[in-house]
Formats: structure tokens, C-alpha cells, sequence
């Protein structure tokens, strides 16, 4: 069942108010009344649908989708919340699912929240599109590779990156050192770190994390991402481009997804690199440990952090040397 044109807010209105950080309550018109709140800030995306006096039915699977009846405004409203901001393009589907359902068609809402859950990752591929933090993600990986085919050569740059593997602990393996690439599209330069161990050092490697920030339209280097993952390809001699699709097949990247549909992009500032030390700003396991915290019982950390007052390294990694610059001075 496909929802009337205009009912929902757009998923590129979604991202704007994200990278806005802006907050908003959006009415969903229809019956029973639905409300869509946007809350970048507290980490939530929360459909209310006014409670129709059954129990909404508890979610286990998973960890970042809570259900729940709160009283706000004089009333009782069912609520279905995704919580956390990396997960709100991959969840939305499912909440206008639910307010689809309720409205449309008259379902109860603890039946749209069970029916939706059972087609969730239909739902995503019906989406048709990838996950902009998955997108601006890759964006940023493959600036990476398209410079260091030119400072190390093509060979040595596909043997670095790590595409989509996620055995492997960080996103870049250079000769002597280990390279994370966070990238952003808001003004500040702040990063989601998705587990304790994703900025733990390999022993006898020094980790950094790349902080690449971006920006939308303005600019005329301003590309999509299926326009870089061209140029990209266009750098490789012939027998390294499987091998390059073989990498990016192990991504999110959907290469059947509309050209258009994707971000223009460019980079907003000159990238930053940070030496990941003592110093640094990160939560590991050993921090926990020290504090008294039972890591047995603790099942996943994730936090932010926002890297604007930190120092960045000046004697980078070889291959990385001049990355952003020339692109910062045209």
C-alpha cells in the first residue's frame, strides 16, 4: 500500500532537520491524529498515534526501537521512538508504515507496530534508497581512496581500504599506521564512535581518525556519490576495477538507486587528523574497567564526540599528506 503523495515528510527533510539539528512536531493528517517529532538534539524519532486504549506490543529485537503509552497534552498517545540519530533513514520507513496503517486502513496501532516490524527490512529496500549516514560515510571513505591512488598507487590504495568489511577494525590499513575516516555534513565536527573498540589502537600501529567534514550544493567540484565512485573506478587500470566493485558490493552502496537521488557534496572545510592517544577523546575498555564498570553486563556503547577544540596532528601519515587542500583552494 502506497501513501498518498504529501502525507509524510520527505527523507531529505528528514536529513535536513538532522544536520540543522533542529527540532520539530510534524502533524501527519489523517485519523486518528499522528504527530512525527524530529529530536536531533535527545537522539529520537517519535511517531505519536492517539492511544486507542490497547498495549502497545513490547520490542526486544531491537535495541534502538522502543514502543510505549505516554500521556502528553491532555491525552494518552501510543508511541513507537527510534533512538539514535545514525539509525532515523533506516527506521523511518517504518514509522510511516505504522501511521499508514493506523490511518489508512484502520488497523489498531499495535497491530501496525507488529506488522511493520515483520516487513522492516522490505521496508527498507521499498525505501529505495541508502542510508544517508551509510552515504555520507562512503562519500568520505572514497575521497580517501581517490587521493591515495595518487600518492601510493592504485594497488596499495585498494589493499588499504577495507570497504565493507566489518571484520576488519578500522576503515583504512596503511603501511605503518591505521586510519578511521568519520565524516560529517554539520558545521561542527562532531562523530558517532559505534563501539569501545572502534578507536582501540592495534598493537604496534598508531591509530588516527580523519575528520572529514561536508557540505551540499554550491560549489562546482560538487559531485554525487555515483559520480565519485566513477572517478574513482576511471583512476584504476582494468584488471583493479573488480576487485574495486567487489569492495564497494560489501558496502550499502545501491547502484540502482536513482543518480539524482543522492547528495551533491563537497567538502566544507580542509580534513583534520588526530593522533588517537592518551590524549585523545574516546571511551574504551580499559576506561570503563578502571571506573568499576562490569563489561559482562554492558552489551553496546556508542557516543559522540565533537573534536572543534582538539589540536590536530601536524606530521601526518605519508600518504595522507596535502589530502583537501587542493580541492579547499579552488
Amino acid at each position: 500500500m502506497t501513501a498518498p503523495d504529501g502525507r509524510h515528510l520527505s527523507p531529505q527533510s528528514l536529513d535536513e532537520y538532522v544536520d540543522a539539528r533542529a527540532a520539530a512536531t510534524i502533524p501527519i493528517a489523517g485519523s486518528p491524529e499522528a504527530l512525527l517529532t524530529v529530536d536531533p538534539a535527545n537522539e529520537t524519532l517519535r511517531l505519536e498515534v492517539s492511544w486507542d486504549g490497547e498495549q502497545p506490543p513490547p520490542i526486544s529485537d531491537y535495541v534502538h526501537i522502543q514502543t510505549d503509552v505516554h500521556f502528553r497534552h491532555g491525552r494518552n498517545w501510543a508511541v513507537v521512538a527510534v533512538h539514535g540519530v545514525r539509525f532515523f533513514a533506516e527506521a523511518y520507513p517504518l514509522l510511516r508504515s505504522v501511521a499508514d496503517q493506523v490511518q489508512l486502513e484502520g488497523t489498531t496501532f499495535a497491530r501496525a507496530v507488529q506488522n511493520s516490524l515483520a516487513s522492516y527490512h522490505d521496508l527498507l529496500a521499498e525505501a529505495g534508497q541508502m542510508p544517508v549516514r551509510d552515504e555520507i560515510g562512503l562519500y568520505g571513505e572514497l575521497l580517501v581512496v581517490s587521493y591515495l591512488i595518487a600518492t601510493l598507487g592504485a594497488a596499495e590504495a585498494l589493499q588499504a581500504w577495507r570497504g565493507g568489511d566489518q571484520t576488519e577494525e578500522h576503515d583504512l590499513g596503511l603501511p605503518e599506521d591505521d586510519v578511521e575516516i568519520k565524516t560529517t555534513t554539520a558545521d561542527q565536527r562532531r562523530h558517532w564512535i559505534s563501539s569501545l573498540d572502534q578507536l582501540q589502537p592495534t598493537t604496534g600501529r598508531r591509530l588516527w581518525l580523519l575528520s572529514i567534514q561536508l557540505t551540499g550544493a554550491g560549489a562546482s567540484q560538487a559531485e554525487r556519490l555515483p559520480e565519485l565512485v566513477s572517478r574513482v573506478e576511471s583512476q584504476l587500470p582494468p584488471d583493479l576495477r573488480d576487485v574495486f566493485r567487489t569492495r564497494l558490493a560489501q558496502t550499502r552502496y545501491r547502484p540502482d538507486q536513482r543518480p539524482d537521488s543522492f547528495r551533491l557534496l563537497r567538502l566544507r572545510s580542509e580534513p583534520a587528523c588526530f593522533l588517537v592517544d592518551a590524549n585523545f577523546p574516546r571511551i574504551d575498555r580499559a576506561i570503563l574497567t578502571g571506573g568499576g564498570a562490569n563489561l559482562q553486563s554492558i552489551d553496546e556503547v556508542s557516543y559522540a564526540i565533537r573534536l572543534d577544540g582538539v589540536q590536530p596532528a601536524t606530521d601526518l601519515p605519508a600518504p595522507l599528506r596535502g589530502f583537501g587542500q587542493e580541492e579547499q583552494q579552488q
